[in-house]
């Protein structure tokens, strides 16, 4: 049994690390990139932290808040990253703009609108929607009692009967589960 499961962990971690020409040429590129650009590579990596976490802290297969604190959080890095390439692209200055605490202000604080953005879009959107459910909840409300005013009880009665309907029929559900 041990012997099986080894052997799934093996073949797992070679489907993993398995790349195809294409991919093997981006990222050698994406390396040699990385070095012909040193500073900005750590300018960046430092700046993205924030994406990383969000990346690999999200549950969801779609992994959009990554995406979301991702954008915001590049948006903030590169204001860094353009004043890195203005002034002077050198080793020194880019290890200046890393020490200086405003730059890690401008480009976490983007990070964190984008988690606010994550967070707080869905909460608002589902308190807009109760909203606009009660709203229409009551103007069902408020019509029922017309028609009731103009048509009389009997429509009332139906409703009460309908109600006593689904109490008998949803306590005789729970009868034969129990």
């Amino acid at each position: 049994m041990a012997k099986k499961a080894k052997k799934a962990r093996r073949k797992q971690s070679k489907k993993l690390f398995k790349m195809t020409p294409s991919q093997l040429l981006l990222a050698l590129s994406f390396a040699a990139a990385g070095l012909a650009f040193y500073p900005t590579t750590m300018v960046v990596i430092c700046g993205m932290l924030p994406t990383l976490v969000a990346y690999f802290t999200d549950d969801s297969e779609s992994k959009l808040g990554g995406i979301t604190v991702g954008a915001l959080n590049a948006s903030g890095t590169l204001m860094v990253v353009m004043n890195l390439f203005i002034k002077d692209h050198s080793y020194q200055h880019a290890l200046a703009l890393i020490s200086d605490p405003f730059n890690w202000l401008i480009m976490y604080s983007t990070a964190a609108f984008g988690w606010a953005i994550w967070l707080g879009v869905p909460k608002f959107y589902a308190y807009l929607s109760v909203v606009a459910a009660e709203k229409r909840l009551k103007v069902l409300r408020q019509t029922r009692a017309d028609l009731i005013k103009e048509w009389g009880a009997e429509l009332n009665r139906i409703e009460v009967e309908r109600r006593e309907a689904r109490e008998a029929e949803a306590q005789a559900r729970a009868e034969r589960e129990q």
